[in-house]
């Protein structure tokens, strides 16, 4: 249920019906246990950016208070993208 939520809030996404902020508070938040703190989505945001560029190893920096668990402080775009299910909000042909 959270994949195909996921892909229907990137196609509104993509339609603008929902502004990115919005999908990924929606998506953060609902389809995770427990829900990801929205502080997260300026990584997010990053990482999606990271990915489409092809700069998939770029390191970004987690919010204070957060560490990866292998990561540390900093989690390469890569990481982010799968651990926080974001591929729908990925160009196609990236994911």
């Amino acid at each position: 249920m959270g994949r195909s939520q996921a892909e229907g809030f990137a196609a509104a996404v993509n339609t603008g019906e929902v502004d990115l902020t919005a999908a990924l508070t929606y998506h953060l938040q609902t389809n995770h246990y427990p829900p990801l703190p929205t502080s997260l989505i300026p990584v997010a945001k990053a990482a999606i950016e990271a990915y489409n560029r092809g700069d998939w190893e770029r390191k970004l920096p987690l919010p204070d208070g957060i560490r990866h668990r292998v990561h540390g402080f900093e989690v390469p775009a890569v990481v982010a993208i799968e651990a926080w299910h974001l591929e729908p909000f990925l160009n196609e042909g990236h994911d």
